[in-house]
């Protein structure tokens, strides 16, 4: 039996110590690996699996990488809101001058997982 491809999530190689960072921001590090974004950073998806094992050996993991994505909340966050990596890799409510990957379509607390509309751009308040 044969599994339907997603075009939206992709298998991405890494040789990060991820753990258990499942439904966290990650971004590009290098030519092809991948690693956890940082503070306004650009992001490319969210893990979408736990990942495992602990350790730096490389590996591929399941990124979603666009339409609606589930993410872990860093911060309180309300329905509609422009949304950003933290240092973490959690989605907080964007802030000037840094990269957004999207907009968020609940509201949600601090440690709680989330849907938001993939839509990444560049924040600037004018």
């Amino acid at each position: 039996m044969s599994q339907k491809w997603d075009p939206y999530v992709q298998s991405m190689q890494s040789n990060a110590n991820f753990g258990t960072s499942q439904w966290l921001l990650v971004k590009t590090a290098g030519d092809t690996d991948i690693d956890l974004a940082g503070a306004g950073e650009a992001c490319v998806g969210v893990l979408t699996d736990a990942v495992g094992p602990s350790d730096t050996s490389v590996k591929y993991v399941d990124v979603q990488m666009g339409r609606l994505v589930k993410v872990e909340c860093g911060a309180t966050v309300t329905d509609g809101a422009a949304l950003m990596s933290n240092g973490a890799g959690e989605a907080i409510p964007a802030t000037d001058g840094n990269f957004i990957f999207g907009f968020s379509l609940q509201d949600a607390a601090d440690g709680e997982l989330m849907s938001a509309q993939w839509a990444p751009s560049y924040y600037e308040i004018t």
